[in-house]
């Protein structure tokens, strides 16, 4: 663990997540990271032409499993967006 802590490769605590989603603060010096241990690495999850994307495929497509049976709703049709 002593070996670990000098090379600076321990457990850190992450206390404040960058709006952007992919940065880290951590304890206890305030140093700031790229995370790449979550699924929000590239920001996905942040933006708006997924969201409406995705938002898109529902509203044309429903989410019931009989909407995957339907075939205006293929993977190719809901990628022209």
């Amino acid at each position: 663990m002593a070996r670990g802590r000098a090379a600076g490769v321990t457990q850190r605590v992450a206390r404040e997540i960058g709006a952007d989603g992919k940065t880290l603060v951590l304890e206890p010096d305030g140093q700031q990271v790229l995370s790449f241990a979550t699924c929000s690495y590239l920001a996905m999850d942040r933006d708006w032409r997924l969201a409406e994307g995705a938002i898109e495929a529902i509203r044309r497509c429903g989410v019931a499993v009989s909407a995957s049976l339907d075939p205006t709703c293929s993977e190719s049709s809901l990628m022209a967006w």
